[in-house]
């Protein structure tokens, strides 16, 4: 069907209970069409398989000048033999004996003759009275008296099954009101309908088309009261009638597209789980052309058109593209085919549970491939494998069997727990900051590339790298079989660190946030790549935070250098996007000091070459002798670090790791800038980074910034690699998520599905509310630094964001600290409690096996509380900071007027009273009390703003979800940051509003797993079953 459609069906009220398993799953619309012609092919229904098909959609009947309607081919409709009965509609009522949970769908319309004569009925009065009324009858017919029955009767004298009690959708299939008069007829036709199908003993639907070149002409939130469900119909984006090729369905990347259509629809108004994603189960050819935006000479297959199931072509190759979610084949005699792959519509069934849509739904079923191939089947399992129920018909046998024969190493009961999906398209949390932060159309310009990189993530090849990198430990080589000392130290790192890294590059991880094009827009989609990047780059993504800071200190200062300074030349290295791009390390930790930089032993002389060769980067005018105790990224091609002049104080310094030369025998060799590698760490994590204790013996440098000002001009790169560690440490915590929701889904515990269980479900709630608290802090942050960066405010123009100039650097100043200790210290928390929830086997560290392996994740995120700066350190300078001029009085104007533009009275008053509290005590006490207390000051601050902004984020749009989050955060003393604040503040016992325990359940499972709860759900205990209890 290429066409729109409205549709109604009656709702059951009984449950057949011989078919019902145990736990009643909600499941996702899983819809498909079949049309009535397909007999003729000897495509009879009992030739599909209707398992994974939540509704049949049988097409068409049609309507007559009059409004009347009736059955396009009675003959294939009610009389002809198929399948040991008399037409297909009673065929299909037959098979509801053995699908029971199908719901079967008339439609009536369907292009051409089928919906010539809707916009002529929809604008009389009469005629739209005869077409409701021979609507109602249709449906009278095919439903009234069997609607309660989840099986149909038979008469005895012919063994048929009845019409009228097959359980029946009825659909308008009017194409597209073509302007306004006729939207506001459809409209009107769609009232009528619902007088006279009354909900909720009827369910009204309708189906549309997907440009906004149509949907233009309906007032979609008028219409949207009347309705149930609509089938978006989200495909024939490009086809015969086009200029030029291109994808007929894609997901994302163009002006018409599912993703743009569904925000186009929701933003009228259109409730979400309303929504039905439309999927194609044929391509379309384009011949004489060999991908999308190309001439073409014409149209190979039928009417320009192959089957699904006939695709690829013999002989071509199948493309599929994460970025857009679109796949094609190219070559054969069909030239360039554009259609849907099993990959794709994985992307849309994700797209559909990340966005909370109903469902999907497909023209037509007859196209479909069986097995792995099929379009229907993958769509299904996708929908549902977030409720762990690939077959959840079967699920209360499969839990309860019985143990018949012994276990052996090789079979028994063995768990496999189901692969992590798509980083991004399965973050709803992710997605729901970024549409807050990122205007719409931005958004929609980087979600291809989100979408890919989350795919990348989790495949096999980058699971490998990372696998490679984490067996074969980094080692140094300093001198050769004979003896002889190398030139310079060699650093062997494998294969797969060098590609993780690579990858980073190619993925913009640097380079997009110093992407102008991107605007003051750029940090917040960086950090989003970085997130996802993080958890799957076996700790590249620690070279990669310094390589950032480094850029972002030389992008602030080589607009006032000459064009040939060696500086623009390790910038360009540094944001390059090719394999051979640059990395940089940040050397100031010394044994004296720690970080107290002030102790640093090494020192700088200025010693300029009399003669400079042929590296400028090489030829620094510095010569810097020392020892540094720490340095993590030690295969850099640079580093800065910190050393001391001879005024005794610190100033910052670039310096290459090698240099180039020319020997005395004329050829010209890379040799040591005076590094020599003492030893490499050995660290409790971390262990595929390579992290040294490095001798420096004049070692040639260039000054950066002023002398002796070496901490001021080295504080902004602080700030870039504080926001990359707690980015680093939101994306482990909520791959260490991912990994035990997936092992929920998997397992089963007496006898109940383990995702169910009450306090596991408590327990997976509570991680999701803090990690949602800690990504608000985040991208607050985040968004901060871009307005710091250009000096004026993000394109989202959001009101809680502070105001470019002193009010910004104050709060991006105290936010970059607060957000690095706090939330690297709540994920170290939460993926400790991810580990835990998997028991022993959550405890085991296989390298080779990174994609569940937690421990590996708890291991390497230790490490972000203590590097650049410790809880403590970070605390007392937090308060330090605050104590200082009018900081605090700056910091708190801006506080008190994001709190004030929360609207819901609870919040606001309590989140008011607890920073009213905070501050008094603040400027109560003496200053060496304060900074005693500094990191209760630091966490409960951050529990006042990641509270803030969970209630701003909730009251945006509503959404029922964010709203019980924020409740919890705020008034129910749950979530929250961790023990280490003033109780008396956060726990304000007048503000906690509870919740029933059947209530809190409830929400329980809405916040962890986006459904809600069965209802026949799991107790937990075996004693608990037996009594019958219900929780």
């Amino acid at each position: 069907m290429f066409s729109a459609a409205s549709s109604l069906f009656r709702r059951r009220a009984g449950r057949d209970p011989a078919t019902e398993s145990h736990y009643e799953v909600p499941l996702y619309t899983n819809a498909a069409y079949y049309p009535n012609w397909r007999i003729y092919r000897k495509e009879p229904p009992s030739s599909l398989r209707l398992g994974f098909i939540s509704h049949v959609f049988y097409a068409f009947a049609w309507v007559k000048e009059d409004g009347t309607v009736y059955l396009s081919d009675e003959w294939a409709d009610t009389q002809m033999p198929v399948d040991g009965t008399e037409g297909c509609l009673r065929a299909f009522a037959q098979l509801k004996q053995q699908y029971s949970k199908m719901r079967v769908v008339l439609s009536v319309g369907g292009g051409g003759k089928g919906s010539e004569n809707f916009a002529e009925v929809a604008n009389s009065r009469s005629k739209t009275d005869t077409f409701v009324r021979t609507a109602r009858g249709l449906v009278d017919q095919f439903g009234i008296d069997g609607i309660d029955s989840e099986t149909p009767s038979f008469r005895p004298e012919d063994h048929r099954p009845k019409l009228e009690y097959l359980l029946t959708i009825f659909t308008v299939d009017w194409e597209h009101p073509s302007n306004s008069k006729q939207g506001k007829d459809y409209v009107r036709l769609i009232a009528r309908l619902r007088e006279a199908l009354p909900a909720p003993r009827y369910v009204l639907t309708t189906a549309l088309p997907a440009g906004q070149w149509a949907l233009k002409n309906i007032d979609l939130s008028a219409a949207a009261k009347y309705l149930d469900m609509i089938n978006l119909m989200t495909y024939d984006f490009a086809g015969p009638w086009a200029p030029e090729t291109g994808h007929q369905a894609q997901l994302y990347g163009s002006a018409v597209s599912g993703d743009s259509s569904v925000s186009y629809v929701l933003s009228q108004g259109v409730s979400r789980r309303k929504i039905i994603l439309g999927v194609p189960v044929y391509g379309r050819s384009f011949l004489g052309s060999n991908g999308p935006g190309q001439r073409y000479t014409g149209n190979g297959g039928e009417e320009g058109v192959f089957d699904y199931r006939d695709l690829p072509r013999p002989g071509t190759q199948e493309y599929h593209d994460p970025r857009i979610g679109a796949g094609s084949c190219v070559g054969a005699d069909g030239g360039f085919v554009t259609y849907d792959t099993p990959g794709t519509v994985k992307q849309k069934a994700e797209f559909v549970t990340s966005e909370k849509l109903g469902g999907l739904f497909y023209w037509h079923v007859c196209s479909d491939a069986r097995g792995p191939r099929s379009l229907i089947e993958t769509g299904y399992n996708t929908l549902h494998e977030i409720l762990g129920y690939m077959q959840f018909a079967s699920f209360q046998a499969t839990c309860t069997m019985p143990t018949t024969q012994p276990a052996t190493a090789d079979s028994g009961y063995i768990t496999e727990p189901v692969s992590l999906e798509n980083t991004y398209t399965s973050d709803p949390s992710l997605q729901r900051t970024l549409k807050w932060y990122l205007p719409s159309a931005t958004l929609q310009s980087v979600r291809p590339h989100l979408t890919q990189l989350g795919a990348e993530a989790i495949s096999q090849r980058v699971r490998e790298w990372s696998g490679d990198a984490e067996r074969n430990v980094p080692y140094v080589k300093s001198h050769n079989v004979w003896g002889k000392q190398y030139d310079y130290d060699r650093l062997i790192t494998t294969e797969g660190w060098k590609q993780l890294g690579k990858w980073g590059a190619r993925n913009k991880i640097v380079s997009a946030g110093y992407d102008q094009s991107l605007g003051v827009d750029r940090r917040t989609i960086q950090y989003a790549l970085n997130y996802l990047y993080s958890p799957s780059s076996g700790l590249y993504s620690c070279p990669i935070s310094m390589t950032d800071g480094a850029a972002f200190i030389l992008s602030s200062r080589i607009g006032s250098l000459p064009s040939d300074h060696p500086f623009h030349a390790a910038f360009q290295g540094l944001i390059s996007e090719k394999d051979d791009h640059w990395t940089s390390g940040q050397w100031m930790t010394e044994r004296a000091g720690g970080s107290d930089v002030q102790n640093t032993e090494t020192w700088a002389t200025y010693s300029p070459l009399a003669n400079p060769g042929s590296d400028p980067l090489g030829d620094g005018d510095y010569l810097i002798s020392g020892f540094k105790f720490f340095s993590s990224a030690t295969d850099a091609n640079l580093a800065l670090l910190l050393a001391k002049t001879p005024s005794g104080k610190l100033s910052t310094f670039l310096a290459p790791l090698r240099r180039t030369v020319v020997g005395a025998d004329g050829v010209t060799k890379v040799v040591s800038n005076g590094v020599r590698i003492h030893r490499l760490k050995n660290k409790l994590g971390t262990k595929e980074l390579p992290t040294a204790e490095l001798e420096l013996k004049d070692m040639r440098a260039h000054l950066i910034g002023e002398l002796d000002q070496g901490v001021v001009t080295i504080a902004p790169l602080l700030n870039v690699t504080r926001v990359h560690t707690f980015v680093g440490s939101l994306g482990g915590w909520r791959r260490a998520i991912s990994i035990t929701k997936s092992f929920a889904k998997a397992r089963t515990t007496v006898g109940e599905p383990l995702w169910l269980i009450p306090m596991h479900l408590r327990l997976l709630a509570d991680l999701e509310v803090k990690h949602r608290g800690a990504m608000n802090l985040a991208w607050l942050t985040i968004t901060l630094f871009g307005v710091v960066e250009d000096n004026k405010s993000p394109s989202s123009k959001l009101a809680h964001i502070p105001q470019p100039g002193k009010e910004a650097n104050v709060v991006f100043r105290t936010l970059t600290a607060t957000a690095k200790a706090v939330i690297s210290k709540m994920a170290t928390l939460g993926i400790q409690e991810c580990q835990e929830s998997m028991g022993g086997v959550g405890y085991m560290d296989e390298a080779d096996e990174p994609e569940f392996n937690i421990s590996r994740i708890l291991r390497n995120n230790a490490v972000n509380s203590i590097w650049e700066g410790t809880t403590n350190v970070l605390a007392s300078e937090v308060v330090r900071f605050l104590l200082k001029n009018d900081n605090l009085q700056v910091f708190s104007v801006w506080v008190e007027r994001m709190v004030a533009l929360i609207q819901t009275p609870s919040l606001q008053g309590t989140l008011k009273t607890a920073w009213s509290t905070l501050r008094a005590r603040f400027t109560s006490q003496d200053p060496a009390s304060t900074v005693a207390d500094g990191r209760r000051f630091m966490f409960t601050l951050a529990w006042i703003l990641s509270g803030a902004l969970l209630a701003l984020d909730a009251e945006r749009d509503q959404d029922p979800t964010t709203t019980e989050i924020a409740r919890r955060w705020v008034l129910c003393a749950e979530g929250g940051v961790g023990d280490q604040v003033f109780h008396d503040i956060v726990a304000n016992k007048g503000s906690v509003e509870a919740s029933s325990g059947e209530e809190h359940l409830q929400w329980d499972c809405r916040i962890a797993w986006g459904v809600d709860l069965p209802a026949g759900r799991a107790s937990g205990h075996r004693s608990l079953q037996k009594a019958g209890s219900k929780l």
